[in-house]
């Protein structure tokens, strides 16, 4: 989570070996081989039972998606309602 952070607020830019490394890419290939690279990964995949790849998919989707969609609608409400609230002063004693 740390690294997202970092990345998400800094928005620096991810050279492909370390978004790799971080796993933000499942693999680099040199330009030349990456119609055959994900040509295999595509048969792996389909050699799956297809109902298996297909409930996979759906649940990380609409999981995963729906919450951070969750936390994000959450999150931008706090934002707004902390950005309309009227600052309040407060008089202080002048016996404190």
């Amino acid at each position: 989570m740390p690294k997202a952070k970092e990345l998400l607020y800094t928005g620096r830019p991810v050279k492909a070996e370390e978004a790799e490394r971080i796993g933000l890419l499942n693999q680099v290939v040199p330009s030349a081989q990456l119609r055959s690279a994900a040509l295999e990964m595509a048969k792996q995949i389909s050699e799956n039972d297809p109902r298996m790849v297909q409930g996979i998919k759906r649940l990380l989707d609409d999981g995963v998606g729906m919450a951070l969609a969750r936390t994000l609608r959450r999150r931008a409400k706090r934002a707004q309602e902390a950005n309309s609230k009227p600052t309040r002063r407060v008089k202080v004693s002048k016996h404190f």
